[in-house]
């Protein structure tokens, strides 16, 4: 199962190893919290959200496309998954609109510091 949007919290449950233990570790779209001290599988993490993990020749693409070194987000691995990005490049590329969802509305009544990522990124 992929989780996505729709995907109810259960749906997106990301366990640290295959014999079922979570060590405590809970990662979905809406939190993470991490108790182990092995901490997050975030290979799992990519496979269970469906995303694909940035590699250096994407990001050379990047910086061949945009003509200038990416975001230091990516650069120093904060961004490390997307999905789709290539489209969005050949789009780019082509002089084709596109559009970017960040999905930076907040869930809760506050913002926090983790609300401001998409902000600065984008």
């Amino acid at each position: 199962n992929t989780c996505t949007t729709e995907s109810n919290e259960n749906d997106c449950y990301v366990k640290d190893n295959d014999s079922g233990n979570d060590n405590g570790n809970i990662v979905t779209p809406w939190k993470v919290n991490r108790i182990s001290r092995l901490g997050v599988d975030y290979d799992k993490v990519i496979a269970k959200f469906g995303s694909t993990r940035l590699s250096h020749d994407l990001i050379k693409k990047i910086e061949t496309t945009i003509q200038q070194p990416v975001h230091y987000f990516i650069r120093r691995g904060i961004f490390f998954s997307h999905r789709d990005l290539e489209q969005i490049l050949t789009a780019y590329e082509q002089n084709k609109p596109f559009y970017l969802y960040t999905g930076r509305g907040p869930p809760s009544e506050a913002m926090h510091l983790g609300h401001l990522v998409p902000f600065i990124m984008t």
